[in-house]
């Protein structure tokens, strides 16, 4: 049977996976540019990279690591569903990332062209940095919450009372 920190890793790899290919077009990682300080947008470049680095790469650590203590050794079919409930909470640190690079402090991150470029991708995307802050505090809460419901039960029978 496996166990739920066996599962919680996998989701969280395949999810992380998929956050970090979603912040692509923002470009979280200019490592080109900042090994050259005399180009244009150095110090945005910097600044990008280290909100990147610390919202994309390490605070998934630490959102691992917190994950992987509410799981424990529980296994079976709940800590399946309540680990992936759990590991849909690392998108919310795009959404953060989001927030601070992608609303209206953009200007900190982002030369007008670059920022006109992004904007003609992601046309339909709200500016403000609350539409997207919030919804990724709620997605990690939200994610914890439902998942430590499912961690819970100790059989999948005894969700089906729950549920239904």
């Amino acid at each position: 049977m496996i166990k739920g920190y066996e599962a919680l890793l996998v989701f969280v790899a395949i999810f992380w996976g998929v956050m970090l290919s979603t912040a692509v077009p923002y470009n979280p990682f200019p490592t080109a540019l900042i090994f050259c300080p005399s180009a244009e947008g150095w110090s945005r470049a910097v600044l990008r990279l280290l909100v990147g680095v610390l919202l994309l790469n390490i605070a998934p650590i630490g959102y691992i690591g917190l994950a992987y203590s509410l799981v424990g050794s529980k296994d079976g079919c709940p800590a399946l569903i309540g680990t992936a409930f759990i590991s849909l909470g690392i998108f919310g640190l795009y959404r953060i990332f989001y927030a601070i690079v992608g609303t209206r402090l953009h200007k900190h991150f982002y030369n007008d062209d670059e920022w006109d470029e992004l904007r003609r991708k992601r046309k339909s995307e709200p500016e403000t940095f609350l539409a997207h802050f919030v919804p990724g505090i709620l997605y990690i809460a939200v994610g914890i919450g439902i998942g430590l419901w499912f961690l819970n039960f100790t059989q999948c029978s005894q969700l089906l009372p729950c549920i239904f």
